[in-house]
């Protein structure tokens, strides 16, 4: 079965760059020049040692990724080599940069950019690649739901029994069948036959002679590889651990904006802006969830009543780390491992 391999429609990406462009030029000319003028000075008060801190809880958070990661492609091994944590590091990056350029879901980075990326520099298999990158992804999940619910309990529950039953009863629910349901389906291999069906009729779209066996028994493979990630007791409480850290230094970065800017947000706003606008990114059409993340973080931190000024800045300097900065980071990252991954096919010809 043929792998994919990932490619850039640059005339396509040069429209959706007009496009953001377009949008954030109507977007000024809406807002208040007085906001502007006000957003713009509290960023030049700022406390900018805490946004450097902001800066390099991102950058901890990549490196929680990158041990996460390692330990789902360890957990589906298959005997080869492991690849260095450094070539790890700088795809998650890389795949930082895709996510950010690709609309809807961001499936640009994951799986399919990552995967390709270590298949190429690390020797891994194109089913335990997949497999581990989707795997390691299986508790973000519910965090993000339980976050958002504690955070609406904090700030409109108390008081209210019906209210903080509701979430209570919802949360529970909700992040049970998040937790259990994946590891029953992949134990049970519930649904193997009909996804084959359905990658057989997409892939005979293309593919003159899809071979509808070989891609059930690929789906097979699939769910056992990433059933070895959730299932096992001591990789399953180790991915959880740094999947729940990587969300603290989420929320770390949200505090440390908020207070750089003179803010004092509590633990609701952070859980409520983090959840919220992260479920709001999946859902947009626009790269790396533009507008979309903006206008949820903006709307949380008014609502739970920061100044509207502050909630931009705030906005302003977050996604000038995690959407701009790591763009360019992650661009940079995506180059090198391109030319690595030339010089090793340029090798691999010299010495056949």
């Amino acid at each position: 079965m043929n792998e994919y391999v990932p490619k850039i429609n640059l005339r396509r990406s040069l429209l959706i760059v007009v496009l953001v462009l377009a949008i954030a030029v109507l977007a000024g000319r809406l807002l208040k020049p007085e906001l502007f003028s006000q957003m713009f000075e509290a960023i030049r008060n700022a406390n900018h040692l805490l946004i450097g801190l902001a800066i390099a809880s991102f950058a901890c958070a990549v490196a929680v990724w990158t041990v996460r990661w390692r330990i789902a492609l360890r957990s589906v091994g298959d005997g080869t080599p492991e690849p260095r944590f450094a070539t790890l590091f700088w795809t998650i990056w890389s795949a930082i940069f895709l996510n950010n350029v690709t609309p809807f879901l961001r499936t640009g980075g994951d799986p399919f950019g990552r995967v390709y990326l270590v298949r190429k520099l690390g020797n891994v298999k194109y089913s335990t690649a997949v497999a581990a990158t989707l795997g390691e992804h299986v508790f973000d999940p519910p965090i993000v739901v339980a976050f958002l619910l504690v955070g609406l309990f904090l700030q409109f529950g108390r008081g209210s029994f019906r209210l903080t039953m509701l979430l209570l009863v919802v949360g529970a629910l909700v992040v049970s069948v998040m937790v259990i349901s994946p590891r029953f389906i992949l134990k049970k291999m519930i649904g193997v036959r009909l996804i084959g069906n359905i990658v057989t009729r997409i892939a005979g779209r293309f593919v003159k002679h899809a071979n509808a066996q070989r891609i059930v028994e690929a789906i097979e493979l699939f769910y056992s590889n990433t059933f070895a990630i959730v299932g096992r007791r001591r990789e399953g409480l180790s991915i959880g651990g740094l999947t729940g850290l990587m969300w603290a230094l989420d929320l770390l970065r949200l505090y440390i904006i908020l207070r750089a800017l003179g803010g004092d947000p509590s633990i609701a706003v952070l859980l409520t802006a983090s959840s919220l606008s992260t479920m709001m990114g999946l859902l947009s059409i626009l790269p790396g969830g533009l507008v979309a993340v903006e206008g949820s973080l903006i709307s949380v931190f008014v609502l739970f009543g920061i100044p509207l000024d502050i909630a931009t800045a705030a906005t302003l300097i977050e996604r000038g780390i995690s959407f701009a900065l790591s763009s360019i980071v992650g661009a940079g990252a995506f180059f090198y491992l391109g030319v690595k991954i030339s010089e090793k096919k340029r090798l691999s010809l010299e010495t056949e």
